[in-house]
């Protein structure tokens, strides 16, 4: 046998222990069926219940597509009315209409399985009526093909997507805005419902394994590693293996993160067992393949008929069976050079969770529905605060955080005190330090920046206490990073090394977490990260304000206006150097990314600068114009594009963009992802413009930005933990000299209804007030409402 590093396996499961509990919680799950369908006309609308909506397959009528409208996931089902012999049925999935001519559609995943199927094309063996359904999720997707394979007719109706995730129409939700720019009212939705495909509730994602006295029952997915191998090098491994259908697959030398060479074993595929579908090039039968989806397939013939419903022994580590496959293994064992036993498993009992493979016990949300179905910490700061905006389910704000702050790094490792950055929802917290992935040193302060303002919105106090040490060691941490001489630090995502982006968002950390330190009595750690926060304040301006300019970044710009480190006169020179980094209808992340038709736009990093921009102008007293083309840039182009282009819908927020405004990073891109998601919370916190200035909206403020943006009116409620804040405001008259604000607030909250510049005159509930010289300031106390009528100069 040669000589490995570590194997991984990955596939489905359902533990039988939890099998009545999913069972339960399907009963409180619903269906979302398409909005219309085609077969050989156009496209009708598809009426669920109604027998109209049944739609018969066959030789004259041989493909039905379709549409959801908007981004769906979770378990496909049909129901079969009728069929007439046993027909095999192919089911297809894809994001984009484009994807529907691939022949893998926008798939397959080949670096994590999410607890979802690694490929897009799955088949179903008919052989009786009734309901039909996936036994994975299907990630994110709005099309939708079926198609007969084999000769027969079938009548399918109430086809869909089963799913336990929050289905609240955007209008009923506990945050809500709107605005006289139907435009800007879409594009507010894009960060909900991408949310609403990746916040998954406990228990609710099915177990990948089936456990069974044999052996975990595996289909064909992408393979999950033991981590327990991370560290084998030069060994043997054994198992035992039994082919249920075509094929059993395992990976070698792979990392626990799931890369490594892949190997399938493939049957003699009898006619009586085998799909018609399977791809006999890519997997002829009775051959040992390799790196099936990603580079050069290599072929090996094998001298003897592989027998199905046979043990096979030998191989090396790690499970999982092509696309529609199936196998059992059993008796994992991994022996030294000298024969040394090293590993064991019977792979019968829950001693196979090292594989990365336990169910979601907390409310998680995930990166993207379709792809990148992992915790990334970094990202999770615009999904957390369009949580805030919307929904309001503050238990997965501080169930994803849980499980973040959980991974930290051990004594172990050398990123001792670091938070995990993208770990998988079946990962025990115990093996964080195996996984080791904390390489993207800025999304450390991204998960500390999460924590200050879940703290800011909710007020949860318990939230701090059970994990204030945790949040301690990662602030100690971080600061490790800053060089005591230079006042810099090394980061990565957000901008070059030492670079301005990630160098103020460390200092706006630093500055809210030194508050959070106030409220839990830590004075020596909130007066030490204070100094350390002006400190790098000061730095930037000394060193890097001019060579920043001549490299100007959006999250650069962004962070430096966010953190308040530039003052009036370079933050109106940041915003007109931006016009230097425009690229189609959006901003390139830097001046040193070349410029070129496949470069990609980050509405990630373009949602910080579309933050720092309001923020500047909803405190300034008059319009500008160079704010007002940024704000255009942002909102009338770039988000636009997720929204107005029905080849490439899905009503979710996309992870990036080409410049001509396509998706970025062609069909692999996801199309629901909440990290593009942050006009969502920005609308909400500075065009209708309500915002809490202490813990738990205990105070708040409304304060709209409306000199350097286009509605003539905005509406909406924002959800607090004492109750609902209802705000509105409205230009109206000649040259739009009229304001209207309406606001009411809850019981025990104080707000503040500011504006930053001079008026002519003003009243509150119909009384006149004496106007202020400088800006209008009027408390809004206790459950009391205000209607403020201004005549602006």
């Amino acid at each position: 046998m040669p000589s490995f590093l570590y194997l991984g396996l990955i596939a489905p499961f359902l533990w039988t222990s939890l099998l009545l509990t999913n069972l339960v919680n399907a009963q409180n799950q619903m269906i979302k069926h398409p909005i219309k369908y085609r077969t050989n006309a156009g496209f009708l609308k598809y009426t669920a219940n109604a027998r109209s909506s049944c739609i018969t397959l066959n030789g004259q009528n041989p493909l039905v597509t379709l549409d959801y409208g908007t981004e769906a996931m979770d378990i496909p089902l049909f129901y079969v009315e009728f069929v007439s012999d046993p027909v095999q049925v192919e089911a297809k999935y894809s994001e984009p209409y484009s994807g529907l001519d691939e022949p893998y559609r926008d798939g397959p995943f080949d670096f994590a399985n999410g607890f979802s199927n690694t490929f897009r094309v799955e088949t179903f063996n008919v052989t009786t009526t009734g309901r039909v359904e996936s036994f994975f999720i299907q990630g994110g997707l709005r099309w939708q093909n079926l198609k007969p394979l084999t000769e027969g007719s079938i009548r399918v109706c109430g086809l869909g997507l089963r799913s336990a995730n929050d289905r609240t129409p955007i209008d009923q939700l506990p945050g809500f805005f709107e605005s006289s720019n139907s435009l800007y009212n879409e594009i507010w939705a894009l960060g909900v419902r991408a949310l609403q495909q990746v916040c998954i509730a406990a228990g609710t994602a099915p177990y990948t394994w089936e456990v069974t006295a044999d052996g975990p029952y595996l289909r064909g997915q992408q393979t999950a590693q033991s981590v327990k191998g991370a560290s084998f090098a030069n060994y043997t491994l054994e198992f035992d293996a039994k082919i249920i259908r075509a094929d059993t697959g395992w990976k070698v030398a792979a990392g626990v993160a799931g890369y490594g060479a892949y190997f399938v074993l493939t049957s003699n595929y009898p006619s009586q067992s085998s799909f018609v579908n399977i791809n006999r090039t890519v997997v002829p039968p009775n051959t040992l393949a390799s790196q099936l989806t990603t580079g050069k397939v290599n072929y090996y013939p094998l001298p003897f008929d592989v027998q199905e419903d046979q043990c096979l022994s030998g191989g090396t580590w790690g499970f999982g069976p092509y696309q529609d496959q199936t196998a059992l293994v059993k008796d994992v064992q991994v022996y030294s050079q000298n024969v040394t036993l090293l590993y064991q498993n019977p792979m019968t009992s829950d001693e196979i969770l090292e594989y990365g493979i336990m169910g979601n016990t907390h409310n998680l949300c995930l990166d993207g529905a379709k792809r990148d179905r992992l915790v990334w910490s970094g990202d999770f700061i615009h999904t957390s605060r369009i949580i805030q905006a919307s929904t309001s389910r503050s238990d997965f704000i501080s169930g994803t955080l849980d499980y973040l702050i959980d991974r930290q790094a051990g004594n172990s490792s050398v990123y001792e005190g670091f938070f995990r950055m993208e770990p998988g929802m079946g990962q025990s917290a115990k093996y964080a330090d195996i996984y080791n992935s904390f390489s993207l040193l800025d999304y450390q302060s991204l998960i500390l920046e999460a924590v200050a303002q879940y703290y800011k919105n909710s007020g949860d106090r318990a939230f701090l206490l059970k994990h204030w040490f945790k949040i301690e060691k990662g602030v100690e941490t971080v600061l490790q990073l800053v060089d005591k001489q230079s006042g810099l630090a090394g980061m990565f995502f957000l901008g070059s090394s030492n670079g301005t982006a990630a160098l103020a968002l460390l200092a706006h950390t630093l500055t809210e977490l030194a508050e959070l330190a106030a409220t839990m009595n830590a004075t020596d750690a909130a007066s030490l990260w204070a100094q350390h926060a002006n400190s790098i304040k000061t730095t930037i301006n000394q060193e890097l304000w001019g060579s920043e300019l001549r490299t100007l970044s959006i999250a650069g710009s962004a962070w430096e206006i966010l953190c308040g480190i530039a003052n009036t006169t370079q933050t109106k020179s940041i915003i007109a150097a931006l016009s230097s980094l425009r690229l189609g209808l959006g901003y390139n992340s830097s001046t040193s990314v070349a410029n070129s038709s496949s470069t990609n736009l980050s509405p990630f990093l373009s949602g910080f600068l579309l933050e720092a921009i309001l923020q500047e102008s909803r405190k300034s007293s008059s319009a500008s114009v160079a704010r007002t083309t940024a704000i255009s840039v942002l909102l009338d182009q770039l988000w636009v594009a997720m929204v107005n282009q029905d080849e490439y819908y899905t009503g979710a927020s996309w992870e990036y963009l080409s410049p001509d405004g396509r998706p970025g990073l062609d069909l692999i891109t996801s199309h629901s992802h909440p990290w593009g998601g942050a006009p969502t919370y920005v609308f909400s916190e500075y065009v209708l413009g309500v915002q809490p200035t202490a813990a738990g909206f205990a105070t708040w403020i409304f304060q709209p930005a409306i000199l350097d943006i286009n509605p003539s009116w905005a509406r909406g409620r924002v959800s607090t933990p004492q109750g609902t804040i209802q705000a509105s405001w409205r230009l109206s008259g000649a040259h739009k000299k009229h304001l209207q604000l309406q606001v009411c607030g809850p019981k025990h909250t104080k707000a503040l209804v500011s504006l930053p510049f001079t008026v002519k005159s003003y009243t509150v509930n119909g009384k006149s007030k004496v106007v202020s010289k400088t800006q209008v300031n009027i408390a809004v106390t206790d459950s009391s409402c205000a209607d403020i009528h201004v005549t602006l100069l």
